[in-house]
């Protein structure tokens, strides 16, 4: 398997599948996440959207934004294992304990249908930042299985590290380094369906299946040693689905998930070649008037600024920011900590994923994704 060939999968997954994970040296998986989702209440004066977070009443502004294309994403039924070829579920996130400190997070389960051999193979990445520490902490592991099926929702359980929700409200787990983290995170508005209707076919081959829920209310506890921390925020939440690994071509691509003070959320994307050329690119921006607008390439542009490079491979230098430009609005989002490189026992690819802040003409914050940055 072709690890760049994947798009939009984070290349250390595919490497951790084939570097050796099968039926007798991966963890088993259970059959049941014993955590319960939290219950959805909605308010009296408000409409339950289509995955249940709550509808204002339509004002006289919103009356007047055009109607949203039919979507190909059916909610909650689509927040439920699929039978294609490849499938993601991915949250990032910001949280802050009672003491003011920030902490990043990612939860990534990837389902791969068949590896080969009619073998499927479920993996996960879970990864806590901590700003105040200047740290990061990652790990990885994968079972030979495929997730169990529930209806409206999901059940993910490798070892320690756990995600069981649908209809936006989940409830997560993990451990890494001796720092668990537990939260619930739930939609606070409706899902945005990437592509304009939640799906596209790629000009180089592929396609997927692509909604996100851009922000989730957060609370939980972090715990290191004997001390536990009360902790909240905000949380971004992708799943994906579709024929991905038949794209070809794509050597890496910088992603963005952008929470912006001001209510609105960003999603941006470019896809590039062995030659570094951009194949594709696109994203959306979600405000509280008119929902998703969706950004086509001449809309936005993506800068690298400055460079990092990785202290365990010198050969792998990445971008140390990003500036963003769209709508006549310029920002910057800039790593909370430089380090933030996943990286994974051969064959698999590091990569960079991490918290990061943002300002300029708004302020925020946001998640980074920088993959191909490597020979």
């Amino acid at each position: 398997m072709n690890q760049m060939s994947l798009l939009a999968l984070p290349a250390m997954l595919v490497g951790l599948l084939v570097a050796g994970c099968d039926a007798s040296d991966c963890a088993t998986q259970p059959d049941t996440l014993p955590d319960t989702a939290p219950t959805d209440t909605t308010n009296a004066d408000a409409t339950e959207g289509s995955d249940g977070a709550d509808v204002p009443a339509e004002t006289e502004e919103e009356a007047s934004c055009p109607d949203p294309p039919p979507s190909r994403v059916s909610l909650p039924t689509d927040d439920s294992v699929h039978s294609s070829p490849l499938e993601w579920w991915y949250w990032t996130g910001h949280l802050q304990d009672e003491s003011g400190n920030w902490y990043g997070f990612q939860w990534s389960f990837i389902y791969v249908f068949d590896v080969g051999g009619g073998i499927p193979v479920t993996s996960v990445n879970f990864a806590v930042t901590d700003v105040a520490g200047d740290s990061f902490h990652f790990t990885a592991d994968g079972v030979v299985a495929r997730p169990p099926w529930l209806h409206d929702g999901f059940n993910l359980v490798i070892g320690d590290i756990a995600a069981r929700g649908g209809g936006g409200h989940d409830v997560l787990r993990g451990t890494v380094d001796g720092i668990t983290l537990s939260i619930t995170a739930d939609a606070v508005q409706e899902p945005t369906m990437q592509y304009s209707v939640g799906f596209v076919e790629y000009p180089f081959g592929g396609n997927t299946f692509y909604y996100s829920r851009e922000r989730m209310a957060v609370v939980g506890t972090l715990t290191t040693g004997t001390s536990t921390h009360d902790v909240a925020g905000e949380a971004w939440f992708d799943h994906q689905w579709g024929a991905q690994s038949d794209a070809v071509g794509v050597k890496g691509w910088t992603w963005l998930g952008v929470q912006l003070d001001d209510g609105r959320e960003l999603m941006l994307f470019d896809l590039r070649d062995t030659t570094g050329a951009t194949m594709f690119s696109g994203g959306t921006i979600s405000d509280d008037v008119c929902g998703t607008t969706e950004l086509l390439a001449d809309d936005f542009t993506i800068t690298p600024e400055g460079t990092w490079t990785s202290p365990a491979n010198p050969a792998c230098v990445y971008p140390a920011a990003v500036s963003v430009t769209f709508g006549g609005e310029t920002l910057s989002v800039r790593p909370v900590v430089d380090d933030q490189e996943l990286r994974l026992p051969d064959p698999a690819a590091p990569y960079w994923e991490g918290a990061a802040v943002v300002t300029g003409d708004a302020t925020g914050r946001a998640y980074l994704e920088l993959t191909g940055y490597c020979p």
